[in-house]
């Protein structure tokens, strides 16, 4: 097993909430000599794939470990140029670098709202979005990623929120919001992507993401003022089933301190206050 150099970390608000994630508990458990993490609240596929796609690009090394955490696919990233971005730092979600960091106004960025669509996302939502093609558009990416990764070294390592190719970000909300039944849906037989989901090996589509396993584990997932964002101890308890045996494969992986075991016991508790 190798010590790891370089651990590239990229998800949505799921992976950067204000109490430890999966992230900051793979970081425990490798120890890796430098961490980039690319994650910020609201990101769809699309910003996830591009943020590691331009930091492998930019500075991985032979010893390097790509893992994402990707979501649901109709949550929908929109490209700012910098004479637009101006126009949305007020936002509710302020417009992103391709580093997770807040963009200046004159910086090109990514609007990434989640599940939050205002007007001028809605009118695409409403008239334009359709899950084939949204289906085909994540495994285009998600393909240009795999390939990136195998032609430079880098190990990957992709993670899941929820069954990105059965149900949207839309309906699960509403499921916890309104107690709605789940609509099932195999995007991936769709006419468009049967096809092109060969292109990509079975990691992308045999995965247990995260949501789900809380779910048929009786753990929390939702709360009012923490919303679909599970409490840190769900977290570890999925890392440790899931996410670490495969780990364990490849890397030298170390035991997590009881300090640190601590720490995720009180956020734990913190969040477990509003359930």
């Amino acid at each position: 097993m190798k010590q790891l150099d370089t651990l590239i970390v990229s998800g949505a608000s799921i992976t950067a909430s204000p109490w430890f994630t999966w992230a900051d508990i793979v970081c425990e458990i490798l120890k890796p000599k430098r961490v980039i993490n690319l994650s910020a609240r609201g990101t769809g596929n699309y910003y996830i794939s591009l943020s590691c796609i331009n930091s492998i690009l930019d500075s991985a090394d032979e010893n390097t470990l790509c893992m994402p955490m990707f979501t649901c696919i109709d949550k929908f990233d929109m490209y700012l140029s910098p004479a637009q971005t101006k126009n949305y730092i007020n936002e509710k979600h302020q417009p992103i670098t391709l580093q997770g960091t807040a963009a200046s106004k004159s910086e090109f960025s990514f609007w990434s709202t989640g599940s939050h669509w205002p007007l001028i996302k809605q009118q695409y939502l409403d008239n334009f979005f359709d899950t084939d093609i949204a289906s085909v558009n994540n495994m285009l990416i998600f393909n240009t990623l795999d390939h990136l990764c195998a032609c430079r070294g880098v190990d990957l390592l992709p993670l899941f929120d929820m069954e990105i190719w059965q149900y949207l970000e839309q309906d699960i909300v509403s499921h916890f919001t309104k107690g709605t039944a789940l609509r099932r849906t195999n995007f991936i037989d769709q006419p468009l992507s049967k096809n092109i989901k060969t292109l990509l090996g079975q990691q992308w589509f045999d995965f247990v993401p995260l949501i789900r396993y809380a779910m048929d584990n009786q753990l929390p997932v939702y709360n009012d003022i923490n919303k679909m964002h599970p409490p840190s101890n769900v977290h570890l308890s999925w890392v440790q089933n899931f996410v670490l045996p495969k780990l364990q494969q490849k890397f030298l992986c170390h035991q997590l301190p009881q300090n640190f075991i601590k720490k995720l016991d009180n956020l734990s508790n913190e969040w477990q206050k509003n359930y």
